[in-house]
Parts: structure tokens; C-alpha cells; sequence
């Protein structure tokens, strides 16, 4: 009976290390991988802006361009469209 409790707990603190071994490489990522971003703006007969914001080497990208009153977003994982507007 005490065998069996032990693998119970052996296979529990196993899973439980191997958790907190990805959240701390999340933490990691989160904390130490640069945010890029450009904006780029004009103003003469009408507005016009563009911007990007990507983080892990462009797996995750976000771009929004404003152009005729008229604003398109959309965020990109591993460059497929997730979420546009």
C-alpha cells in the first residue's frame, strides 16, 4: 500500500516540477525578450499612420494601419491571422 502512495507521489511532484519549469520559461521569455515596434505617421492632406509591435522574433505580431478615417488591425501568431478588425 505504501508503494503505491509513494508513486502516486513521485509521479505528482514530477508533473508538478515540470509545470513550474514552464511557467518559469514564460516568466523568462516575458521578462528578457525585447517588444520591437515601428510607427510611422504623416499629416498633409489626410491622416495616415502604420504601426507593428513584434515580440519573439516576429512569431507573435501585431499591425495596425489607419488610413481614410478608416482603421485595420490584426494580430498574427507563427503568421497565421488570429484576430483581425
Amino acid at each position: 500500500m505504501l508503494e503505491i502512495i509513494l508513486t502516486i507521489l513521485k509521479f505528482a511532484g514530477i508533473g508538478a516540477g515540470i509545470l513550474l519549469g514552464i511557467l518559469l520559461i514564460l516568466l523568462l521569455l516575458v521578462l528578457f525578450v525585447p517588444i520591437r515596434y515601428d510607427i510611422i505617421g504623416e499629416n498633409q492632406e489626410k491622416l495616415q499612420a502604420k504601426g507593428k509591435i513584434r515580440w519573439l522574433c516576429r512569431i507573435v505580431s501585431f499591425q495596425i494601419d489607419y488610413e481614410n478615417g478608416e482603421m485595420k488591425m490584426t494580430l498574427r501568431i507563427f503568421g497565421v491571422p488570429v484576430w483581425k478588425k
